[in-house]
This record gives structure tokens, C-alpha cells and sequence, in this order.
């Protein structure tokens, strides 16, 4: 009597949360890793919105800039894998999350 093996593994998602912030000097980190499935938070630190934009398609819900208001968060679970730059769009400034299946083993 044996169990039953399910198709395909349930994935664990990661529980830490990638945590990125924007001030007047920018994202911090400004690059960065995260992992499949992981959720990233941005915090903005400016008195004014701001908006994330992508620098390819990439993320279906980042084709058109994504809103985060002073003070507010926006978080969002990484769902694919590979090297992931974005923008805010007023000032410029750039970030990156290289995206992995699974933690580097170190």
C-alpha cells in the first residue's frame, strides 16, 4: 500500500521578505537577489509618489507603471525566474532582483 506521490512537489515559498527601499538616493539595495515565489516589499521613503516601471516586459502587472504612494508599501511575489530590472519613472533611478529557483549553496 503505497501513498500516493503527487504529481509535482508543492512548492515552499520562501518566508523571508525581500525588502527594498526608495529614498531621494534611490533603491536600497539597488541590486539584489530574491528567489521563485518570494515576496518583495518596496517602502517608499519620499514625500511624493512614486512609480516602478520596468525596463522589459517581464511581469504582467508591471507593463504600465505601478503606483506607490509616500510613505506606502507595494508588495508583490516574484513568480518568475531571471534578471529583473526596473525603474522609477521621474527620477531615473534603477533597481534589479536576480530571480533564483533556489538559494545558492554557500
Amino acid at each position: 500500500n503505497t501513498p500516493e506521490t503527487p504529481e509535482e512537489e508543492p512548492v515552499e515559498k520562501p518566508k523571508e521578505i525581500l525588502k527594498i527601499t526608495f529614498d531621494d538616493l534611490g533603491f536600497s539595495p539597488s541590486s539584489t537577489n530574491g528567489l521563485k515565489y518570494q515576496t518583495v516589499r518596496w517602502t517608499n521613503r519620499t514625500d511624493k509618489s512614486i512609480y516602478l516601471q520596468q525596463m522589459k516586459d517581464f511581469f504582467e502587472e508591471f507593463r504600465k507603471p505601478v503606483e506607490i504612494a509616500s510613505g506606502g508599501t507595494l508588495e508583490f511575489e516574484l513568480n518568475r525566474t531571471g534578471m529583473w530590472g526596473y525603474k522609477e519613472t521621474d527620477s531615473g533611478k534603477m533597481g534589479s532582483i536576480f530571480i533564483l529557483l533556489e538559494k545558492p549553496e554557500n
